[in-house]
C-alpha cells in the first residue's frame, strides 16, 4: 500500500511539473491510510488499534501546539523579504 502510495506521489509530481518536496507532506498522510485500509477490509475495529472517541481535550491540546509552531513560522515567511513559499517549480 504505501508503496502504490510513493508511487503515485511520483507519478503525480513528474506529470504536474512539481517538486517532489512539495508533495512531501502528503506522505505523512500514508500510514493513516494504509491502517484504515486494513481496518476496513478486515474488518478490525478502530478501537481495537488505538482510536479512542471522547479525548476532545487532547485533541484541542494538539491543535494548540501545532498552532503555536504553525503561526509564528508562517508570520515570519509572510513578513521577511527574500523568503518565499515556492510550491510549483
Amino acid at each position: 500500500m504505501l508503496l502504490v502510495a510513493a508511487v503515485t506521489l511520483v507519478l503525480i509530481a513528474d506529470s504536474t511539473d512539481t517538486n517532489p518536496i512539495t508533495l512531501a507532506s502528503v506522505d505523512m498522510f500514508s500510514p493513516i491510510m494504509a491502517g484504515l485500509t486494513v481496518c476496513l477490509s478486515r474488518d478490525i475495529q478502530l478501537a481495537d488499534v488505538g482510536l479512542r472517541r471522547g479525548r476532545l481535550r487532547l485533541l484541542v491540546v494538539a491543535a494548540s501546539i501545532a498552532l503555536a509552531l504553525i503561526g509564528p513560522t508562517l508570520a515570519f515567511a509572510v513578513t521577511t523579504p527574500g523568503v518565499a513559499v515556492d510550491l510549483i517549480n
